[in-house]
Formats: C-alpha cells, sequence, structure tokens
C-alpha cells in the first residue's frame, strides 16, 4: 500500500484496517516506526517515515487481549 507523507497515520490505518484478515477497527491497529508507536493525529512526515521505509503493525483484539504482530494477507505488499 503506498502512502504519502503528509498522511495522517489515522487516515492510513483506517485504509489498511479493510485490507486485513481479521477485520480490525482502527483503534486496534497500532503502526510502529523505529521501535516507536505513531500517534494518529501525526503525519508520517512528522516522523521522518520515506518512501523506503517499512512501518511495522501490531493490532490488539476486542477481548482486551494484549497487541500482537500482524502478518502480511498472501501477496500483500508492505506499507511503505
Amino acid at each position: 500500500m503506498n502512502v504519502e507523507p503528509s498522511e495522517n497515520v489515522g487516515a492510513v490505518k483506517a485504509r489498511l484496517s479493510p485490507l486485513l484478515d481479521e477485520k480490525l477497527p482502527p483503534s486496534n491497529i497500532r503502526l510502529i516506526f523505529h521501535d516507536s508507536p505513531l500517534d494518529d493525529a501525526k503525519s508520517l512526515s512528522d516522523y521522518k517515515v520515506e518512501n523506503t521505509n517499512i512501518l511495522y503493525m501490531v493490532y490488539k483484539r476486542d477481548d482486551g487481549a494484549s497487541w500482537r504482530p500482524c502478518t502480511r494477507a498472501a501477496g500483500a505488499p508492505p506499507v511503505r
């Protein structure tokens, strides 16, 4: 999935949500860059995310479980 540096993290999470095998609301998704969670209100450029960078995603189910790493669906490209 291609994203623009001006996009805020919340918008990226909203675009990711319907692409996941397990449907999760954006509030249950967390994006990680350089070992730090990204704030929904900030833009990717605020974190200096560039085209070659990869964001990692963790998720939490509504059952209150801890954050879990997310694996990509087969054939899904990384978020760049």
